[in-house]
């Protein structure tokens, strides 16, 4: 009897893969940012990052600097070790925005290793600016 009712769970099952579309239209693509200066101190990790593209949506933006601050993470993670620190992560949209010191897309302050139960980063301040 269960293989009876396996077979038409498995039918309808295939028929509901097959008939999806895929959401993402296009090729993924690959985008390069710039870190332009890196300043690494005791208790704190600043980051300056230009993103030399244009920008189609806040989530763009956000996904950007996300993955940014995941591998920035990921170059000082032997540096900071286990002790506390604060990433501080300035966007801009140019070099020329870098060099006037104009923050045009925002920044982000991460914890790490806030304490015993939450190591890694953990998102403490949002101040990302998109305007299209």
């Amino acid at each position: 009897m269960r293989k009876l009712l396996l077979i038409p769970l498995l039918l309808i099952t295939s028929f509901i893969l097959f008939g999806c579309n895929n959401i993402y239209e296009g090729e993924p693509t690959d985008l390069d940012i710039l870190l332009m200066d890196e300043i690494v101190a005791e208790g704190s990790i600043e980051a300056y990052i230009v993103i030399p593209t244009t920008l189609e949506s806040e989530d763009e933006l956000t996904e950007i600097a996300y993955s940014a601050a995941s591998l920035i993470y990921e170059r000082n993670f032997n540096d900071v070790g286990q002790s506390h620190a604060v990433l501080t992560i300035y966007f801009y949209s140019s070099e020329t925005s870098f060099d006037s010191e104009q923050n045009d897309f925002g920044y982000l302050i991460y914890d790490i290793n806030l304490n015993e139960d939450s190591f890694g980063l953990k998102l403490q301040e949002n101040n990302l600016i998109f305007t299209k």
